[in-house]
């Protein structure tokens, strides 16, 4: 997985000083998140936000057969924090 920087207000993805791009692809990449960060405040980037992105050799993997079970997982996780918001919620 890589880093980028978007920009905030036009979604635009920062290739290099004064470049931004619309496709994350060709982005500027870092491997950490503190580099990123490190990048921005050297070169007083502003009002960006450094977004995750998985390697595209990944992305098939999200709509394999094995997709089904992640959605799963995500859909009880979600459910059962719904759940536990709600008991409290009455306790009250």
């Amino acid at each position: 997985m890589k880093i980028v920087l978007r920009h905030k207000t036009t979604g635009r993805y920062f290739q290099s000083p004064g470049r931004w791009v619309r496709r994350a692809d060709n982005a500027l990449s870092f491997d950490a998140l503190e580099f990123a960060q490190e990048y921005q405040r050297q070169h007083h980037i502003e009002e960006t936000q450094a977004v995750l992105r998985l390697a595209p050799y990944l992305i098939p993997l999200l709509h394999g057969p094995k997709a089904a079970a992640w959605e799963k997982w995500l859909q009880s996780r979600a459910s059962h924090a719904f759940g536990a918001r709600a008991g409290r919620f009455r306790q009250n």
